[in-house]
């Protein structure tokens, strides 16, 4: 087997298997929706997601943008042998975040009990509980980017969702089963934080087991500065991206009630299948578009990714037919007749995601390469066309409305990406590339 075949039965073995994670955590995500909107009830749901999101909009400062940091570094430290430093970053990011996230948390809490006027009770209490929740999901987090950039990307997804939703779903079964006790927003939400401290010292078992031998010998450099100034990018682009997934939400939350929040959440959470095979390819692929291009193999990363992109689209085909041919018999089917109001929002989520497949890997290539600024600007363009969309929209039409803003921001963002990409990196990450430009 020559190199050139080694290194595609290694992607093509790496991307079955991320597939199979991330269809695995997908499902079990898909599951706890399921359970929790028919035992819970839209309005209890809702209340559970609106927590959920809170405590995701406040882990932008806490993470810190040292995922992406982590991934990058950390391979590279690896393959250049600086094990000094690798250490020197791991324990930085991990105090730092740890620290971080709990001050975050404890000020957030007073907060919410301070002005508790603002919210019901079962609204305050759920929201406290989701926010003992955030240091537990940074550092998973952080764990999770440095698996990845050791190389076990398996592992990071298998301990960042798959163990996680699955604990949960055994101690949700465990209290409805042996108390028939009703599942509200606040147990549900005690369960979620017990799924995840049992997945964090999991992961921590088995994250020491995957450092290198010459990191846990070595001494510890520091370069605190340089390491803080790398991470901007990737704290604006993790922050753009949570805040432009969570808007709707929230906003949803500000102007109508926590039933639409959680009809919402629904018709999202249903029109992410659609990511399923993207998603399960990116993340092999990130590491290979920042080798390929330092290593100015241009010709083969054009190759690579359009025919990755090409392959995502025709196995995403036929299932985004079926969602929105018969999606509403599903929705009502699985969740029941209660969140038949989410087909509306469901069909132009599933659409609009639909579309951003046909723009290929843009974000991913941006991020890989040295154009990570960019992405920047074109989440930051989406995100805050989102807002105003979402500002607009949603009184008038609702969960309806938030679906339109969304579809809306996320075409025009993601054609400044592409058009960012193409330019700079000379690499196309469309569907659309010609054939003579991939030979």
């Amino acid at each position: 087997m020559n190199r050139k075949e080694r290194f595609r039965d290694i992607f093509l073995r790496g991307t079955i298997w991320s597939a199979i994670f991330k269809g695995t955590n997908l499902g079990f995500s898909f599951l706890i929706s399921i359970v929790l909107a028919r035992l819970a009830g839209p309005t209890e749901y809702g209340i559970y997601i609106y927590a959920l999101s809170i405590c995701g909009i406040l882990g932008i400062p806490a993470v810190f943008g040292f995922g992406g940091l982590l991934v990058r570094e950390i391979s590279s430290y690896q393959s250049q042998m600086k094990w000094q430093l690798m250490r020197g970053l791991i324990i930085f990011t991990n105090t730092f975040s740890v620290a971080f996230s709990m001050v975050i948390a404890l000020f957030a809490i007073t907060v919410v009990w301070f002005w508790e006027d603002k919210w019901t009770l079962q609204e305050a209490i759920t929201l406290s509980i989701a926010l003992v929740l955030l240091p537990l999901n940074t550092i998973k987090q952080i764990w999770g980017a440095t698996l990845i950039g050791l190389q076990r990307i398996l592992l990071s997804q298998l301990f960042s969702g798959v163990i996680q939703n699955f604990i949960f779903l055994f101690l949700v079964a465990i209290i409805y089963i042996f108390s028939l006790k009703k599942i509200d927003a606040p147990i549900a939400m005690e369960m979620q934080l017990m799924a995840a401290f049992f997945s964090v010292m999991m992961m921590w078992f088995f994250l020491n087991k995957s450092y290198p031998k010459s990191v846990k010998s070595s001494t510890a450099i520091f370069e605190t500065q340089r390491w803080i100034k790398n991470t901007t990018p990737f704290l604006l682009i993790n922050g753009m991206q949570i805040l432009y997934m969570q808007t709707d939400i929230l906003m949803i939350g500000m102007f109508k009630e926590m039933n639409d929040v959680g009809l919402y959440h629904v018709a999202t959470r249903g029109a992410m299948i659609v990511t399923l095979v993207y998603m399960a390819v990116n993340i092999p692929l990130a590491p290979t578009i920042a080798r390929l291009f330092s290593q100015g193999e241009l010709a083969k990363l054009q190759r690579i990714i359009t025919l990755v992109t090409r392959a995502t689209v025709l196995a995403t085909l036929p299932l985004v037919l079926i969602l929105l041919f018969f999606g509403s018999t599903l929705i009502v089917f699985i969740f029941g007749d209660k969140f038949l109001g989410a087909w509306d929002a469901f069909a132009i989520l599933v659409s609009a995601q639909f579309i951003y497949l046909l723009m290929g890997p843009r974000e991913t290539l941006l991020s890989m390469t040295a154009y990570a600024n960019y992405t920047v600007i074109g989440l930051t363009i989406t995100t805050f066309l989102n807002i105003l969309l979402n500002y607009f929209l949603i009184p008038i039409w609702g969960i309806t409305g938030a679906a339109t803003a969304t579809a809306i921001s996320g075409i025009v963002g993601n054609i400044f990406l592409v058009y960012w990409a193409i330019g700079l990196s000379k690499i196309n990450p469309t569907i659309f590339t010609t054939l003579k430009n991939i030979r």
